[in-house]
């Protein structure tokens, strides 16, 4: 019967599903069943083989790293002629090495009183201890299957072979309840979120927008050209800019300056009613033939200082 439990238990460790497990504040219940081996004392070696060591235990999870066990444990070796056997009662403590792996890897240790028969007259002895390493692998956020090796050790009481010494090397499985959270997974990077791209410190768009003779209305057909500094702006939520009017020298220079300024409230006034630009982000000035570009001596200098500008600081 132990062959066959042992052999569900190797094949449910070796199928599991890969999950890791935060232990802290759970319980766990479990128990365990191997082969037990004897390693003395010298009667013990000389008289027992092999048997089979079983045992149940309680677990509690202190963090990610520590937990606490209250065991039971009893191994039986065959062909002793007394019948011998180990069996202890033990508190031990545990601490899980790599609480981010699959396989939980663990090494623990504990004490309390042991009894043990190994001598034809067989008294019980008084303390015994111990130890080993394993691993734990969660078939799921409340079961988990594990293999461990152990050794178990109960001192000498008065004979001097009542001292005993085995190796266990087991399978076990536990049920586990409570605790704040769930078996990890491979956490997904979150997609990094985009931060608004800074403007380059100083931008001026030329707008080619035509405008009739001493007039100030901005035609639709211009449209294509306000979108450069809509697209500019949405592109940029946080640049604040200036729609500049520039005329050449012809006419009065208090006219032309008159004329830019209508002409650029304008251009600022299209791109917020037809773009949806934000009005406190944009101002409008008239420099009229103040900013001149060109030689305003030959017409085509004249042309290009007739211009509208978007400038962002």
């Amino acid at each position: 019967m132990n062959h066959v439990i042992i052999s569900l238990l190797a094949a449910a460790l070796i199928s599991a599903p890969a999950y890791a497990d935060d232990l802290t504040g759970r319980l766990g219940v479990g128990g365990n069943v191997g082969a037990a081996i004897p390693t003395g004392s010298k009667w013990l070696r000389d008289n027992a083989g092999a048997g089979v060591g079983e045992g149940g235990w309680l677990r509690y999870g202190l963090d990610e790293h520590w937990s606490a066990a209250l065991a039971y444990d009893y191994l039986g070796f065959e062909n002793a002629k007394a019948g011998s056997y180990i069996e202890m009662i033990t508190l031990s403590g545990a601490y899980n090495i790599d609480p981010e792996s699959v396989w939980n890897p663990t090494i623990h240790a504990g004490v309390g009183p042991a009894g043990v028969r190994s001598v034809e007259s067989g008294k019980p002895t008084q303390f015994g201890l111990t130890t080993g390493f394993g691993f734990e692998r969660f078939v799921c956020p409340g079961f988990s299957v594990g293999t461990s090796m152990d050794w178990f050790y109960s001192a000498k009481n008065m004979a001097p072979n009542h001292d005993a010494s085995a190796l266990r090397l087991g399978l076990n499985v536990g049920f586990w309840f409570g605790g704040a959270q769930a078996p990890k997974k491979v956490a997904e990077t979150p997609a990094p979120v985009r931060a608004p791209a800074p403007a380059p410190k100083k931008v001026e768009i030329a707008l080619d927008v035509q405008f009739d003779t001493d007039k100030s209305e901005v035609k639709t057909q211009y449209d294509a050209e306000l979108s450069k500094v809509a697209d500019f702006m949405k592109e940029y939520p946080f640049t604040r800019g200036e729609i500049e009017g520039h005329t050449d020298n012809v006419g009065g220079a208090d006219y032309n300056r008159g004329l830019s300024q209508r002409r650029a409230d304008a251009v600022r006034q299209a791109l917020i009613d037809r773009f949806h630009i934000d009005a406190t982000r944009l101002t409008a000035k008239g420099y009229g033939q103040d900013k001149p570009i060109a030689d305003n001596g030959t017409e085509e200098g004249r042309a290009k200082n007739r211009r509208v500008v978007a400038s962002f600081e």
